[in-house]
């Protein structure tokens, strides 16, 4: 399995990367996404002077295995840290170990709900659904077998990128980077993410490129995160290319939705998926369930979904390429 690098053209002063299946799965949805830039944005580029950059997929292994993580179940966008020796102890995810990470071998998927909703209610009644969601997903290193693990140390698919992306801040004063990934957010509706290291407003911002949503990777707009691939090339900028201009932000397609009901039902396939490659399952039957279950939490499923975010996406990238000078108005 390799990562896919396609450059077209060498323009010397900008470069547009365009990267997707960073988490494995949400590429599928993401080969869509970039057959549609290709086909549709690619054309309007002036390639001249900009150096356009395709990347398919960040996680290969992923992505064929219907999985967010790589082979050593580690999630790249929680591996992307600035330095190692920035690592934390997310004491409120080893508190919850047990309800995240379940043993055994999966009988029958039914049960496995009953169970999860039984301590899902516990949770609930406790008034702790924030801790849980703030304890999953900034991300966490203690545990390899979990949820959203960031490893110990960069993955080789890691390093690729960072190398990839030193050379394009040597070679480039003015580099935009899009990244597509699918699940969270508000059912079909693409958000753009912006770092938290961003420096214009998201409501300021939506003005500029005429789309929103927009927000900022932090607990009061989105959710704030631990080795983000995003916060990482602002990081590096910052420290080493402070000449280059960079704008680097997710598009976000949200899948089943943001209320209470399905961000539940999103965790539980989630432990379920995890649950599966640790412990595996009864027969091969339940096993491909539980990937088709998985992989509707990633890919939209609906006609009538894909052609929203088909336009939203086309909005978006419209607009952002437009204010940054990469097609001519």
């Amino acid at each position: 399995m390799y990562i896919d690098v396609l450059k077209i053209s060498d323009g010397k002063d900008k470069t547009l990367i365009f990267t997707i299946g960073e988490h494995g799965v949400e590429g599928i949805f993401g080969s869509f996404i970039m057959e549609v830039f290709i086909n549709e944005i690619l054309p309007l580029i002036n390639l001249k002077d900009t150096t356009v950059i395709l990347i398919h997929p960040i996680n290969p292994y992923g992505m064929k295995n219907i999985d967010r993580t790589n082979e050593n179940n580690v999630d790249f966008n929680r591996n992307f840290l600035s330095s190692w020796d920035k690592v934390f102890k997310n004491e409120a995810y080893l508190s919850l170990r047990d309800f995240f990470e379940r043993k055994g071998v999966i009988q029958n998927i039914f049960i496995e709900r009953i169970k999860y909703l039984k301590d899902v209610v516990k949770i609930l009644l406790k008034g702790e659904a924030k801790l849980v969601k703030n304890a999953l997903l900034i991300g966490q290193y203690e545990s390899p077998k979990g949820l959203y693990y960031g490893g110990n140390g960069y993955e080789k698919e890691t390093e690729f990128m960072i190398k990839l992306f030193e050379d394009v801040f040597k070679n480039s004063k003015y580099v935009v980077h899009i990244d597509i990934h699918t699940g969270y957010g508000p059912k079909d509706t693409m958000s753009v993410v912006n770092s938290y290291l961003f420096e214009i407003d998201s409501k300021t911002f939506e003005k500029n490129i005429g789309y929103a949503p927009v927000v900022k990777s932090e607990n009061s707009e989105f959710y704030a995160m631990s080795g983000d691939m995003i916060d990482f090339l602002y990081t590096l900028r910052n420290e080493r290319f402070k000449d280059v201009k960079l704008y680097s932000a997710t598009f976000e397609f949200g899948i089943l939705g943001s209320s209470t009901t399905n961000e539940i039902e999103s965790l539980f396939r989630a432990i379920l998926r995890n649950k599966l490659r640790f412990y595996g399952s009864k027969n091969k039957e339940i096993e491909e369930r539980v990937k088709k279950l998985y992989l509707g939490a990633f890919c939209p499923s609906k006609e009538e979904s894909i052609q929203k975010m088909y336009t939203q996406f086309k909005k978006a990238i419209t607009g952002i390429l437009t204010y940054e000078g990469f097609i001519k108005q």
